[in-house]
């Protein structure tokens, strides 16, 4: 603590002046970083409170994503040789076909066998050509596919090895696969195979180095059942009494959103089938009004006013806290299109808004509803593009589009969406702008009439706001960083204050310093009175 020396000595005033001084300082400071120091405190809460409703967003955005496509569907197959998933949920809709499995697809398999010492064992050099397509095994021709790009390889003294060739195989980008197999002490064969498929058999012919050869150990090009140990072959099937094949044991264009995978042959017919699971439904519904009414009754709290008494919230008064809140009771109870021909509401399933914007949901009313037409919950957990016909479809790219639903007219190869032209390219319409951005209609009809349904889920809807909410230049992001450029700046302000009050003080003390001259020379000449009029009084007396 300074001494206040002068007033020690009695040279002065007699008053502290430092104690003066400090308190006069202190008097002009305090309620200056009082209110910055308010200022202050008021930014950190809203910045917690912000902090909070992004935390809240980014839980509910991940409740919204696990919940996405769930319409209570469960899948299911009449024998474990037909394997089913769901690929797209949505595509997939309630469905049953009866399925029988007659053969496998097979991969087109050569073995070359020259009892190779080793894995690296010298093979020649030269050339292999890899062709593709079928072989008559009656007549031995075979039957390129020109659609399939065949593929020379080059054996060099860089790859002239059993494991050259092996490697050089597999890294062709042929769909090709070789494998080293030991048949026996000091025996090696290499293994090639081809994609499945009756049409991917494979022709190769070799060319040899005449300085080195050997390559021609490799060559397949005149056929010989001795090295072929499985021929290739398509998977064939029926479903629902159609006889069908593919390439491949693994189908995904035979059931919409489904993928088929066949284990093995089933020779009496068995049920593959999808349908609607209420529990499931109900599960997931429930599961969707927790997270909403999780985010909204965060959102009450962070903005209560803190009437009667209560405390107010941390975002209270705040208008970006109070838009977010609008938005989301305006998504809530805004009706979805796209679905039907008529608008779908939450009420419609048994979820009502609050006064306060927290969500009610009666299952009795959601079963009674789902039961009744259970693909109408796909307005809400599944975003999905569909037509009222079999012979036309339609897929949107993009995210631009319009909710509704649109009116599709062919005609001698002209096509509209609600009365706007669309591009014809290859058998299939566009649309580059306007409400259908992004939408392509596929029909081998010439004329037809047709309804588009354009459907965006809420929870799209839903998880594209959080996404806004969340990004680094949404409202939320901004706002934290605009409260921390004004902690900044106040900060800032805080020490300007101290600089402007250091000055004052020096100036007080300078001012005071003044007085306390004056006040001593006062003194002094009083002093000085007093001793002559003693004196005076003295020599009177005497």
């Amino acid at each position: 603590m300074a001494v206040d020396y002068l007033s020690a000595l009695n040279a002065g005033s007699g008053l502290n002046t430092t104690q003066i001084v400090d308190a006069l300082v202190e008097a002009n400071r305090a309620p200056k970083a009082a209110a910055i120091n308010k200022k202050v405190e008021e930014n950190n809460v809203k910045i917690s409170g912000f902090g909070t409703l992004k935390q809240q967003f980014e839980t509910f955005k991940t409740s919204m994503t696990s919940l996405d496509g769930e319409l209570g569907l469960t899948i299911n197959s009449g024998s474990s040789n037909i394997e089913t998933t769901i690929t797209d949920k949505t595509k997939i809709s309630d469905f049953s076909h009866s399925m029988a499995v007659s053969q496998l697809a097979q991969n087109h398999t050569l073995v070359f066998a020259n009892n190779f010492s080793t894995e690296n064992a010298s093979i020649g050099q030269g050339t292999l050509l890899f062709e593709f397509g079928s072989w008559n095994r009656n007549d031995k021709e075979f039957t390129e596919d020109t659609s399939i790009t065949n593929k020379t390889l080059t054996i060099d003294s860089t790859n002239n090895t059993l494991t050259g060739l092996r490697d050089a195989i597999n890294d062709g980008g042929m769909g090709v696969t070789a494998s080293i197999i030991q048949t026996a002490t000091s025996a090696y064969s290499l293994v090639v195979k081809s994609n499945s498929g009756s049409g991917n058999e494979m022709k190769i012919t070799a060319t040899e180095d005449s300085s080195n050869a050997g390559l021609s150990t490799f060559g397949f090009s005149t056929y010989a059942s001795s090295k072929e140990t499985i021929i290739g072959q398509d998977a064939s099937l029926t479903i629902d009494g159609v006889t069908v094949t593919r390439s491949s044991n693994t189908i995904t264009d035979l059931i919409d959103g489904v993928q088929l995978e066949l284990k093995g042959t089933v020779s009496s017919a068995v049920k593959v089938e999808a349908g609607y699971d209420e529990t499931s439904a109900l599960t997931n519904m429930n599961s969707f009004v927790t997270s909403l009414n999780t985010l909204t009754t965060k959102m009450n709290e962070l903005t209560k006013r803190g009437l009667n008494g209560e405390a107010s919230g941390a975002l209270a008064g705040d208008s970006v806290a109070r838009s977010i809140q609008s938005r989301i009771r305006a998504i809530s109870t805004t009706p979805i299109e796209g679905y039907s021909s008529s608008s779908i509401y939450l009420t419609n399933f048994g979820i009502s808004t609050q006064l306060d914007g927290s969500i009610a949901f009666d299952e009795d009313e959601f079963l009674t509803a789902y039961r009744a037409n259970p693909g109408n919950i796909a307005a809400i957990f599944a975003s999905q593009v569909k037509t009222d016909s079999s012979s036309v479809t339609a897929q949107v790219s993009g995210d631009d589009y319009v909710s509704g639903v649109y009116n599709f007219a062919l005609s001698g190869g002209s096509a509209t969406i609600s009365s706007s032209a669309m591009t014809a390219l290859s058998g299939s319409y566009y649309t580059l702008s306007g409400d259908t951005n992004g939408l392509a209609i596929s029909t081998s009809l010439t004329s037809t009439t047709n309804s588009i349904f354009l459907g965006r889920s809420l929870l799209e809807t839903l998880s594209t706001y959080a996404d806004t909410v969340l990004s680094s230049s949404g409202s939320v992001s901004t706002q934290i960083s605009r409260k921390n450029n004004d902690i900044t700046d106040l900060n800032q302000d805080l020490a300007d204050l101290d600089t402007r009050m250091a000055d004052l003080r020096e100036r007080y003390v300078t001012q005071f310093s003044s007085m306390e001259r004056v006040v001593k020379n006062l003194r002094d000449t009083g002093d000085y009175i007093q001793n002559f009029t003693d004196t005076m009084r003295a020599a009177k007396e005497n």
